[in-house]
C-alpha cells in the first residue's frame, strides 16, 4: 500500500494537517497517508507513479489555520485549557521549528527539487476557503466524480477573526507565515475569493 495514493483514481494527495485532509482521503479512497511534504513523498512513492498520478493539495489562510488547531487540541486535549492567545505564544517556537504540521505551506507543498518540477506537473492546489468550488472544478478536470464528506470538522463555528484578541498575536501569525501570506495573498479578515485552483507548479 503506497502512502498518499489513491490507487483508484490515480491521484497522489499532499496532506497539511488542518486542510480538510479527512475529507480527501474518505473521497479518494486513501487507505494510509501520512503529513508528509513533497520531498518526503519522493522517498515513499516510486518515480513512475509520481510520473503519472495526478497531484493535489489545499492550501489555506494561516489565520484561520491557527484557530482550526487550537480548537482541534482543546476537542481531542481538554486538559489543555488555554485561551487562544496563551496557546499561541505557549507553543511559538514548536510552531517555528515543527517540520511538519507547520511547516510553510510553500516549502510543504512545492518542496521538490528543481530538476523534478516537470515531474509533479499536473499539479492542483485547491483553496480551502473555498473548497467546494475548487473540488467540483478539480474533479471536472481529473474525470473524478465525487462528493466530498466533511470530517474532522473543527467543533466551533465562529469566524477565525473571533478568536484573535490582539493584533499582537495576528502579527505573530504573520510572522511566522510570511512566505505563505506573500505567496498565496493571504489577509487577515479577508476570504481570499479568487481562484486559487491551479493547474502546474507556481
Amino acid at each position: 500500500m503506497i502512502t498518499n495514493y489513491s490507487k483508484k483514481h490515480n491521484i497522489i494527495f499532499i496532506h497539511q494537517q488542518k486542510t480538510a485532509g479527512m475529507s480527501i482521503m474518505q473521497a479518494l479512497d486513501i487507505e494510509k497517508s501520512g503529513h508528509y511534504p513533497v520531498m518526503v513523498l519522493e522517498q515513499l512513492i516510486p518515480s513512475q507513479i509520481i510520473r503519472k498520478a495526478k497531484k493535489m493539495m489545499v492550501i489555506r489562510n494561516p489565520w484561520d489555520r491557527m484557530v482550526s488547531w487550537w480548537e482541534y487540541t482543546k476537542h481531542h486535549h481538554p486538559h489543555h485549557n488555554l485561551d487562544f492567545s496563551d496557546w499561541l505564544r505557549g507553543n511559538r517556537m514548536r510552531i517555528a521549528s515543527d517540520g511538519t504540521f507547520l511547516m510553510s505551506q510553500v516549502h510543504f507543498h512545492l518542496s521538490m527539487k528543481p530538476e523534478d518540477v516537470e515531474t509533479w506537473i499536473p499539479y492542483y492546489a485547491l483553496n480551502f476557503d473555498m473548497l467546494d468550488r475548487d473540488w467540483k472544478k478539480f474533479c471536472e478536470n481529473t474525470g473524478v466524480d465525487i462528493e466530498l464528506p466533511y470530517k474532522n470538522q473543527s467543533v466551533e463555528k465562529r469566524h477565525y477573526t473571533e478568536v484573535y484578541s490582539t493584533w499582537d498575536d495576528v502579527n505573530l501569525v504573520q510572522n511566522l507565515f510570511i512566505e505563505d501570506i506573500e505567496t498565496f495573498g493571504w489577509k487577515f479578515g479577508k476570504e481570499k475569493n479568487a481562484a486559487v485552483f491551479s493547474e502546474g507548479v507556481a
